[in-house]
């Protein structure tokens, strides 16, 4: 089983927050991109988390192509995620997811 090394998680919303008014709604939608679901699902099998409810991920994804939208926190709980976390309102990933989001960004123009 995984146990997280929580010296390699980053805050999302800190970086976020330099470039947004709005974090939140940036996140939301990073976390409902098919892309972002697959690299989650990768994350979660490599990092050998055994409670990682990966049966559910096919619905996350029916509803991201769909065009919906979900909450982070939604994620986490319903599919036992070690990747990312919610601590007092600040989202942190690890250093791989993190790295994904800065992608993100970029590719949208909006940490440019």
């Amino acid at each position: 089983m995984y146990i997280p090394d929580y010296d390699e998680y980053y805050s999302l919303k800190a970086y976020a927050d330099r470039f947004v008014s709005d974090s939140d709604d940036v996140l939301k939608i990073f976390f409902s991109k098919p892309s972002t679901l697959n690299l989650i699902t990768l994350w979660e099998i490599k990092n050998d988390n055994d409670t990682f409810i990966k049966d559910k991920m096919t619905l996350y994804h029916e509803r991201s192509l769909n065009g919906e939208e979900f909450e982070l926190r939604e994620l986490i709980s319903a599919l036992n995620l070690l990747c990312v976390f919610i601590e007092n309102g600040d989202v942190r990933a690890h250093i791989d997811i993190y790295n994904a989001f800065i992608s993100f960004l970029t590719e949208n123009g909006i940490n440019v």
